[in-house]
Order: C-alpha cells, then structure tokens, then sequence
C-alpha cells in the first residue's frame, strides 16, 4: 500500500487514509472496529464499506472514526459504553453521527471520543465510568456533550457553539464568573456576581459546597 497519506492503529487493528481519500483497515476484529461489515479478522488491507471522501481518521481501541470533506463525523465498531455517541450496541458498518457542525479534529480513545470545532470548542462521547468527559461527574450523557471548562467569566452564553454578539442596550448590569475546584470526590462551586463599572448594584458572592 503506497498510496496512504495517514495511519492510525491500536489494539490489534489498523486504519489507513489513502490518497483516493478512502480507507482501508486490517487486523482484529471482534467489535466491528474495521468497518467492513463484518466481525472477523482480516490478514489483509480490506476497504472500509460505502465511505468516501475522508479527511481525517482516528482509531480507538474497539471503534473508530472519521471526518469527511463535508463536514459530518462517521464511525463505526462498540459503542455499548457511547464511545461513538449516538450508537446504542457495535455496529460493523460506517454509521454517521451526531455531532456539532465545523468539526475541524477528532480523536478516539480506549472508550471514548473528541471532536474540536473550529471555534476551538471540545466535545465528548463516552461511558463517563472513569470521569472521562471531565464535567466533574461520573455522569453518563447521551451523545457528545460540550466540555465544561474549570472556570470561565463574561456573559452566560447557553448556546456556546452558536456564534452570537449581544447589543450593548441588552447587557445586563451585572457580570458572572464562575468557579469548580476539586475532583470527583470532593466538588465545590462558586460563583461571583459582579456589578459593572457605572452601576449601583452591590456585589455579591455565593458558594455552594458538594461532598
């Protein structure tokens, strides 16, 4: 195979992104993870079924995925622990997924998955049972969630992947920032409220404890 322009293995199987932007992959196979259709084990470079296109790969240990030129998100092989994020049981062929838009990089773990968007947001597919989405819980999430960060500051923005620039008559008096500390064990949140240069308003502070 002379042609390839990317490489990506782990676990006993491998994807290969060729030049033709097609991918190929071999090796062990008991979760579908080489995307052929099938769940045995291939000795040879097999095409990866109905998928054309492909930008970017990532394999993870039992599930794969790819970024195609329009910008959707595919995968394939065990999402029982939601390593793909919207895929209920292991499926052996190239599904598309759930995913924000402007996907510009992926990335797959043991069992879990990451896309970054071109607005620099990082969202997360996976079973939670080791904290791996780090939003400060153990929590399982259907599909990718949007990574919480451990502090930020400005205005709330409850649909951050939507870009949005508020009129300067409908900004609130008042500026929040909010701050985690802790790990899993132990969780303390506190957020400040802060009165904005020309107002009258009093500032106040809340924190909230959770062990």
């Amino acid at each position: 195979m002379g042609d390839a322009k990317a490489v990506a293995g782990v676990n006993g199987h491998v994807l290969v992104l060729k030049s033709d932007n097609t991918v190929w992959s071999w090796g062990y196979n008991p979760s579908g993870q080489l995307g052929d259709g099938s769940f045995e084990g291939k000795l040879l470079p097999t095409g990866v079924s109905g998928l054309g296109d492909v930008l970017e790969i990532a394999a993870g240990n039992e599930h794969a995925l790819v970024r195609r030129r329009d910008g959707t998100v595919w995968g394939w092989g065990m999402a029982a622990a939601a390593a793909l994020g919207n895929t209920p049981a292991a499926s052996a062929l190239a599904v598309p997924l759930s995913t924000p838009t402007e996907v510009q990089q992926l990335a797959a773990g043991g069992q879990n998955s990451a896309l970054i968007t071109r607005g620099g947001l990082v969202y997360m597919a996976a079973g939670n049972s080791v904290g791996e989405l780090g939003d400060g819980t153990f929590a399982r999430q259907p599909g990718f969630v949007l990574k919480v960060n451990a502090s930020t500051d400005g205005l709330l923005d409850l649909v951050p992947n939507t870009p949005y620039t508020p009129l300067t008559s409908v900004v609130p008096a008042f500026l929040v920032k909010t701050e985690r500390r802790g790990d899993l064990s132990s969780l303390t949140l506190r957020t400040n409220v802060f009165g904005l240069l020309g107002t009258s308003g009093a500032v106040r502070a809340v924190k909230l404890s959770v062990d």
